[in-house]
């Protein structure tokens, strides 16, 4: 059994693939656009809800594929990629304590924008959610909800 600071290591790389599969989706769904918008919106949205379904989340997400696609070629860990995707669907799956070094970047990169300019609803119910169950420890001006300071705990050690 292994500590809660490590992860153990796939038999196989999934997330490459899937960035490889997601940018081709992307920019064939750019070319439809071209030709017809309507019908890129809906293929775009009927491809989000299979990508969710088959990953298991709900089918609304709140972002899109983009996020995705940067989760799945960012190198994080699958724990990494599996608190991304929590903190996307604002989250509705438990986050482990070894996962919680992915949160500094997934929070300074999530949805491509910076915390402060990203949709601030997911990250406080992200960080809210985190912080009742005792993951982090938020300490914050209460002038300015979104400065917060994320520390998860003495045991976790590593860095995104």
């Amino acid at each position: 059994m292994t500590d809660d600071t490590t992860c153990p290591t796939p038999p196989f790389d999934v997330t490459s693939p899937l960035a490889t599969a997601l940018r081709r989706l992307d920019r064939r769904l750019d070319d439809l656009a071209t030709q017809d918008v309507p019908a890129a919106a809906a293929a775009r949205r009927e491809a989000e809800d299979l990508l969710a379904n088959w990953m298991g989340l709900p089918p609304a997400l709140a972002h899109g594929i983009g996020p995705l696609q940067r989760l799945a070629g960012s190198g994080l860990s699958p724990d990494g990629i599996a608190v991304g995707i929590a903190v996307l669907t604002a989250p509705a799956h438990p986050v482990r304590r070894q996962d919680l070094p992915a949160v500094p970047w997934l929070l300074s990169n999530i949805g491509g924008e910076r915390p402060e300019r990203a949709r601030e609803s997911v990250i406080s119910r992200a960080i809210a959610r985190l912080v009742k169950d005792g993951w982090l420890r938020r300490e914050a001006d209460p002038a300015d909800r979104r400065q917060a300071l994320l520390w998860p705990g003495p045991r976790v050690t590593g860095s995104a």
